[in-house]
């Protein structure tokens, strides 16, 4: 009668044991599951549900020793076998988890707790098919287990199927909205589908309801980034600095979009607080020379790519980088040697190839060019690289005065760049209105504030491949002009403009709210950028030629300033464009239509600027200062309230870096063999011509 009792009251204790362990009340169970073994050791029921509570409480080897008694005293439990296996795969004994997994599913079938840590053993392994598999069965015994959704969303994801994935990891936060892993995993993947604004909003709220999270912050700029939301995603990644100061990726980030901005100073001190985190990062260092040379700082960058190669003797990117910041600087004998050296390493490095086209002094070798035509039309190669060969060979052909194979080979890069990229009619067409609606003569007749009395700027706007390059470079041949190369101030302005307002209007039509202590505030904020150019020069030119589209703004800021417009033959402008591979950075410019169109859009603004600006523009033909440098550099300096200084006509001899595409003419005195080059290939221009209808 005793023994009975005993037993009865051994089940009592095991189910109450149970029900506390259920709820993870962890400490009550085990108090119960001692008072069993104190009595039966032995009791298998109880060791099992001892290794439990030592597994759910992270002790792995106790709830090992523990798991594996209790199997030697009873190996038909499945149970056993499968809380075994789990606790060995969490001391990383992958293959002996396995095992007892695997044991637990002969034992019973269906068991989904086996199938799901199996699955996600498999997820870890990379055999993402059999995961899918496992945790299919998984959910179809639990579905509403979370981390069998979570798991399987990522199978999915990993096996290709994107949309399911997103089905699993939806499903998950409708049954918990909170659930941060299936919110991040939606989130990216969101993300890398383009669908942006989703991603946006689910990181917004995920940040809500994480605000400690600093990778929240992180990818939410991430996805801000990948939208071209530029300036919200350096915000993104200040604050997720803000939680977390020693987040390098941030800091390389934020450079990255300096950098693409023009605000090169601002990025070479996040790239050099990410070094400071990382000080032997070969990629955080070929970021930092990268910087170093664009921004002209030539010395520092040689010295930075000597760290590099100090690490890795044999980093390419260093070494190209160096070979082009001697072309900067106009040492092509030195780039010439540093290039060969490359290109006896790799005959088919098509970067190098490109960067030695500017140099009119290197003649391309026939395996050269055949490799060239090999990369040019290999549909696995990388676009980039397709697209600069084409533009490559157009340059040699060109050369050797084969006009109709440089033209084809231009015209085939053109047209895979133009793909990508995003312009229409409607667009261009309402920029312009735009701007000739809302900078009215109106506009201008509102009071000035004090800081924009300032004159120091030059601005040099006009058509790329219009000759800005050559008057940025004999105006900072003055002793009291500095060349501030192409800031994208007033590029990042209209596009935060409309926050700052606090109206409903987009740039430009915007512009009509800017109060005076806005105008203010912009002023100081572009004279700051002047003074991290030069503390102590007189003046400081912006040779950014889109500026033209922002001569409006730049009026109310700067009424006083000097806007200098480099003009050239239509068709001569145009088709110099075509010839040069921009990198994206002027959409209109890889199809012959659209290049017609903005040209004239283009000469239709310069037209209204006269009209309506408060202050005077001077117009530099470049046909006429290639043909008479004297009198033309003259009339610049006059405009621009500067003595006259004769080291303005060996403006060739001025040392600088330069990385326009301009690079190699301005090292050379004026050459006129440039002027009407279009006209060899004036029969595949037609296109061109009908849209030039402006002329």
């Amino acid at each position: 009668m005793g023994g009975r009792n005993e037993t009865d009251s051994t089940k009592m204790l095991l189910k109450e044991a149970s029900e506390h362990l259920k709820n993870s009340r962890f400490p009550q169970a085990e108090q119960l599951i001692r008072q069993v073994l104190q009595f039966h050791p032995e009791n298998h029921e109880a060791l099992n549900m001892l290794g439990c509570i030592a597994l759910n409480c992270g002790h792995i080897a106790q709830a090992i020793e523990v798991l594996t008694r209790a199997i030697e005293l009873d190996d038909r439990e499945a149970e056993y076998h499968c809380n075994l296996g789990v606790a060995l795969l969490n001391a990383n004994q992958g293959d002996k988890g396995e095992d007892e997994l695997r044991i637990s599913l002969k034992l019973r079938p269906n068991n989904p707790i086996a199938h799901l840590n199996l699955g996600l053993r498999a997820l870890q392994s990379g055999r993402f098919e059999d995961a899918k598999k496992l945790l299919v069965k998984a959910t179809k015994k639990m579905p509403q287990n979370l981390t069998a959704l979570n798991g399987l969303g990522i199978a999915n994801l990993k096996c290709g199927k994107p949309v399911k994935a997103k089905q699993q990891f939806r499903a998950i936060l409708k049954l918990q909205p909170d659930h941060l892993e299936a919110g991040v995993n939606l989130a990216g993947l969101l993300t890398e589908t383009g669908e942006f604004d989703q991603a946006i909003d689910l990181y917004k709220k995920l940040i809500s309801l994480h605000p400690d999270k600093a990778r929240l912050n992180f990818n939410l700029g991430l996805a801000l980034q990948k939208s071209h939301q530029e300036l919200d995603a350096i915000e993104a990644y200040e604050h997720a600095l803000l939680i977390d100061p020693l987040l390098v990726d941030a800091h390389v980030n934020i450079s990255n979009i300096l950098m693409n901005r023009g605000k090169l100073d601002a990025a070479i001190k996040h790239i050099q607080a990410a070094k400071s985190l990382k000080p032997e990062d070969v990629h955080i260092l070929i970021n930092e020379a990268r910087l170093l040379r664009i921004s002209g700082h030539s010395d520092d960058a040689f010295f930075a790519c000597d760290k590099i190669l100090s690490l890795e003797p044999d980093n390419r990117k260093a070494q190209f980088i160096r070979m082009a910041t001697h072309q900067d600087c106009g040492n092509f004998d030195q780039s010439r040697m540093l290039a060969q050296q490359m290109l006896d390493k790799n005959p088919n490095d098509v970067s190098v190839l490109f960067s030695l086209s500017t140099d009119k002094n290197f003649v391309h070798s026939d395996p050269q060019i055949e490799c060239l035509k090999e990369v040019a039309k290999n549909e696995q190669a990388n676009t980039d690289e397709i697209v600069i060969s084409n533009f490559v060979l157009g340059d040699i052909y060109a050369a050797r005065h084969e006009y109709s194979e440089a033209f084809n080979f231009y015209k085939r890069g053109n047209y895979l760049r133009d793909i990508g990229m995003n312009w229409s009619d409607r667009g261009e067409n309402s920029l312009f209105d735009g701007l000739v609606k809302t900078f009215t003569k109106d506009i201008f007749k509102t009071p000035q504030s004090v800081a924009t009395e300032s004159a120091r700027p030059i601005f040099i706007v006009g058509m790329p491949r219009s000759g800005s390059t050559l008057v940025e470079q004999i105006l900072a041949s003055h002793p009291d002009v500095v060349a501030g190369g192409e800031l994208e101030f007033f590029d990042d302005i209209s596009e935060s403009l409309p926050r700052m307002v606090q109206g409903s209007l987009s740039y430009p039509n915007c512009a009509v709210d800017l109060d005076v202590d806005t105008r203010e505030s912009l002023a100081l904020q572009y004279l700051d950028c002047l003074k991290e150019v030069s503390k102590t020069a007189a003046r400081v030119t912006d040779k950014m030629p889109n500026n033209y589209l922002h001569l409006g703004l730049i009026a109310l800021l700067f009424p006083n300033a000097r806007i200098i417009y480099c003009r050239r033959h239509a068709m001569a402008t145009c088709f110099s464009i075509y010839q040069h591979d921009f990198v994206g950075s002027h959409p209109y410019a890889y199809d012959l239509k659209k290049l017609g169109q903005r040209y004239c859009n283009h000469e239709r603004l310069m037209s209204h600027w006269r009209d309506v600006l408060p202050m005077p523009i001077l117009e530099v033909v470049y046909e006429d200062l290639v043909q008479d440098q004297g009198n033309q550099s003259r009339r610049i300096l006059d405009f621009c309230d500067l003595e006259w200084d004769d080291r303005v006509l060996n403006f060739y001899e001025t040392t600088r870096a330069v990385q326009t595409a301009s690079t190699w003419q301005v090292r050379q005195p004026i050459y006129t063999s440039s002027l009407a080059n279009w006209s060899n290939y004036a029969e595949f221009l037609n296109q061109l011509k009908e849209s030039l209808d402006c002329q």
